[in-house]
Formats: structure tokens, C-alpha cells, sequence
């Protein structure tokens, strides 16, 4: 049988040709395209000059301190990406109660009219020690985040709000948000959320985050497993040939002195 032939009906020579040709044609392509994409995944995954100094500094974070796998993110509050994000990272925590560390740093874009507001606000609720509550209230109110609604989330989440919209209207603030962007910047950064594990960049292979996420996570955990693991230790010194014919003979000398 010839499925070619059911399907298309009987071909000419000069048509077998063509269609061997494409054929043959989409096979070297396709090979291609796997190769390139196999060795930049590869090297985005493990080349040690894909890791990056990144620096967390006084960041909110969550998570064991002494976590193997630390996650720096790079979020915008106005963006509808990093809210499909945040459970899939506080899914992970929960998993990992000893192992993962998340850290927040501000990234807020210029297209989102509020996104710079709501980050400012955020870092003024770190001051007060709410910043995972407001961070929570900002993502789940997403669609509304002019100033007087973010005010109602931070009185709801117990902020101190004299003091809140002091410290988010302050130079300090937009300053410790403008450190954010330009380190994200620094770190060729041009989209949210940008995530950085262990300093090296996040590179989502296919359309499932969570998937993807947990997959690199695990590997990650394996593999700083594997770097503190002990070295073996080194073999003892195999004894020169004929060493220790004279401790076996040893006996036999005082036998023969005996009387």
C-alpha cells in the first residue's frame, strides 16, 4: 500500500521528486533548528558563564535564609504575567519550606500607568514590615491600582497609612525602585516576571510555567546536592613490592633463634 499515493492520488516522477525533496528538505531543517535550540538550552541551563552576580541586598524575601535554591524575581504589578506567577512561586515555597528562598525586586514599565506607584508602595510597605501582605492585596486587586485604592489595600493590611504614603511619596523610596530597575536593566532584563535561580537566568522551555519552574527547581536542588557532597577520599599509597617480606619473616628469625 501506498499512503502517499491514497492520499494524493497517483503521482508523476517529476512530482515524487518534488515532493522527496521537501521532504528531505524539512527533515535537515528541523534537524537544525533542534541542534541550535538543544545547545542554546544547554548552555542557558549549564554553562557556568550564564551565571550572574546578583546581588539581593535588603530585598523582601521569603523562605529559609539558608535556602539551597535562592530565586531573585523581577515583577510589575500592573503586569497580568507576574500575577499568573506569584502562585506558582508560592506553591514552590510551600513545597520547598527549607529549600527555596524567593526574592522580590521592582521592575515596573513604563507602558503600566500605575505599575510605578504600586512599587513604590510595595517598598513602603516593606518599611513596616507588610510587604508580602500589600505584595498579596497589589496582584489580587490588580485591574485597579490608582493611588487612593492602593491606600484602602495598605489600611486593610494593617499599614500604619500616614506614615505609608509618607514613605511612598519619599526620595528614598523611588530611589531604592530605581536601584531595582537599573540592576534588572544591568542584567539585560526587558520583560516581567524575569526570574534569576542560584543567578542564573530562567529560560521557560514551553507554555507551562509551573512545570518548567518545578523541573529546574529539582535539578537545581540536585545539583548544589552534588557540589556539597564530600569528596571521596584518597586512596592509601599501595606498599613498595617486597616491603613486607621482612615483617612476614620477622617470625620465623626469632623462632630459629630459640633454643
Amino acid at each position: 500500500d501506498d499512503p502517499v499515493g491514497t492520499v494524493l492520488g497517483p503521482l508523476t516522477m517529476g512530482q515524487t521528486l518534488c515532493l522527496a525533496m521537501i521532504l528531505v528538505g524539512a527533515t535537515l531543517l528541523l534537524r537544525a533548528v533542534t541542534r541550535g535550540q538543544v545547545e542554546a538550552a544547554y548552555k542557558a541551563r549549564f554553562s557556568p558563564d550564564a551565571v550572574k552576580n546578583v546581588a539581593l541586598g535588603d530585598s523582601p524575601s521569603k523562605g529559609a535564609s539558608g535556602a539551597r535554591v535562592v530565586i531573585a524575581e523581577w515583577a510589575d504589578f500592573e503586569c497580568p504575567a507576574c500575577a499568573a506567577t506569584r502562585p506558582v512561586l508560592d506553591q514552590l515555597i510551600e513545597r520547598y519550606p527549607n529549600d527555596v528562598r524567593l526574592v522580590f525586586k521592582h521592575f515596573p514599565l513604563t507602558m503600566h500607568p500605575n505599575a510605578e506607584k504600586a512599587a513604590r508602595s510595595a517598598v513602603a510597605a516593606h518599611r513596616q514590615n507588610k510587604f508580602w501582605e500589600l505584595h498579596e492585596a497589589l496582584f489580587e486587586n490588580q485591574e485597579n491600582l490608582e493611588p487612593e485604592a492602593v491606600e484602602r489595600l495598605a489600611k486593610e493590611a494593617g499599614l500604619d497609612l500616614k506614615r505609608f504614603v509618607q514613605d511612598r511619596d519619599s526620595e528614598a523610596t523611588a530611589d531604592a525602585v530605581a536601584r531595582d530597575r537599573k540592576q534588572g536593566e544591568a542584567l539585560d532584563i526587558k520583560s516581567t516576571p524575569s526570574l534569576f535561580i542560584n543567578g542564573r537566568p530562567f529560560v521557560l522551555s514551553s507554555s507551562d510555567m509551573k512545570e518548567d519552574l518545578e523541573e529546574w527547581v529539582k535539578l537545581e536542588l540536585e545539583l548544589t546536592k552534588a557540589r556539597a557532597a564530600p569528596a571521596a577520599p584518597a586512596p592509601a599509597p599501595a606498599a613498595p613490592s617486597g616491603a613486607a617480606a621482612p615483617a612476614a619473616a620477622a617470625p620465623q628469625a626469632a623462632e630459629a633463634a630459640s633454643p
